[in-house]
């Protein structure tokens, strides 16, 4: 439930109209300027999708095939493979029907809308407060060009949905698992959760699912998702692709020489850590608690958490944000602001894994903070 509203840390409403156009602003500047740029993530979702309309999708997941690919259509080389489940096809076969650029343009304004729409509705009360802080971590993701910000306004949906109806706050959390190792993960937790009353209904999503994908593209595209897996670790362990953005505790303590096996008790105890202190500042609001556990742990428990991947701390910032007296905390949203601003120019700057797992625990130390001295107490 949401507290009596506040009046909104920026009350001037022109100041909330630009910093809530920032994001589609920069994503129309890349646009403009897109011959600047090179090969970056997005492509490998619009080649996804060309594949998939051209009906061979036996290519998608045969990673030297699909980067030898990216020449023949975007006049340079890339070497970004395809290792994502079928659930984003559809959606990349969309964009494949526009040009690499308008295809950008067109999922970077559905993605901003999406989220917008989700947090005006799911918080009605917090939602400028919530999107203000949002702006900047968007304008992130929108940079690498993933289409992540659709699976956290599916997060949000899901949470908004589960209460009233289980099915429905279900199947949006594994439209969410699209990116398994976050969506996942809060889609794993909530089946959990409700055992056994989940069972029947995540039964006929999953079912559901399989037959629909493979209706659409064959068995066989399940086949060879699952046989990337395995492949997909190996070119991440073996630092083949987007090493440098890789930022979970596991992957910096490797960049700092520790042992493989330390890495994993260090990624561990982050992850109990974060999802205790989560767990505890949300003691009295039960109906809360449980999804910024969630939230969190989407978040850390992978370890090959990439910088993008930021924005998914903003559900956990909503769920905080939305308990608080924002007058009160005026201080701390305009210094989570800037500190925002900052990781803007830590992006350019090309953050090694160790820097990167660092943004993200000043993130989080952030919402426990503000959690923590502005929440209402019971």
């Amino acid at each position: 439930m949401s507290q009596p509203r506040a009046a909104p840390a920026f009350q001037s409403r022109a100041s909330f109209l630009l910093i809530a156009a920032f994001p589609g602003l920069f994503t129309l500047s890349k646009f403009v300027l897109w011959e600047r740029y090179g090969v970056f993530d997005f492509h490998s979702f619009h080649l996804a999708g060309l594949l998939a309309n051209a009906g061979q999708i036996d290519q998608l997941y045969k990673p030297d095939v699909f980067s030898a690919q990216y020449l023949q259509h975007y006049g340079e080389s890339g070497q970004l493979p395809w290792f994502y489940p079928p659930l984003l096809l559809p959606y990349c076969q969309f964009l494949a029907f526009f040009p690499v650029a308008v295809a950008f343009l067109v999922n970077g304004f559905i993605s901003i809308a999406a989220y917008y729409l989700a947090v005006r509705w799911v918080f009605p009360d917090r939602s400028r407060d919530i999107i203000i802080l949002s702006a900047l971590p968007l304008v992130i993701a929108l940079g690498f060009g993933h289409p992540i910000i659709l699976l956290l306004s599916l997060l949000l949906i899901g949470y908004r949905l589960t209460p009233s109806s289980l099915g429905a706050g279900l199947l949006a959390l594994t439209l969410c698992a699209a990116k398994p190792h976050l969506g996942g993960v809060a889609l794993f937790l909530l089946f959990s959760r409700k055992l056994p009353k989940s069972l029947l209904p995540f039964i006929l999503i999953g079912v559901s699912i399989v037959l629909i994908f493979a209706a659409l593209y064959g068995w066989q595209v399940w086949w060879l998702f699952l046989q990337s897996i395995s492949l997909a670790t190996s070119y991440l362990e073996g630092g083949t692709i987007n090493q440098q953005w890789i930022s979970s505790i596991y992957a910096g303590a490797l960049a700092l020489n520790a042992p493989s096996l330390f890495a994993i008790m260090a990624q561990g105890a982050a992850l109990i850590l974060y999802c205790s202190i989560g767990a505890y500042l949300f003691l009295s609001e039960k109906s809360d608690q449980f999804w910024v556990v969630a939230g969190l742990a989407a978040v850390f428990t992978s370890p090959y958490l990439m910088f993008y991947d930021l924005v998914f701390l903003l559900f956990p910032l909503a769920l905080v944000v939305n308990r608080m007296h924002m007058r009160k905390a005026r201080g701390w949203f305009y210094a989570l602001f800037l500190s925002e601003v900052g990781l803007l120019v830590l992006l350019e700057l090309r953050p090694t894994a160790a820097h990167g797992f660092l943004i993200f625990a000043a993130f989080t130390t952030m919402l426990f903070i503000g959690k923590a001295r502005y929440a209402p107490k019971p």
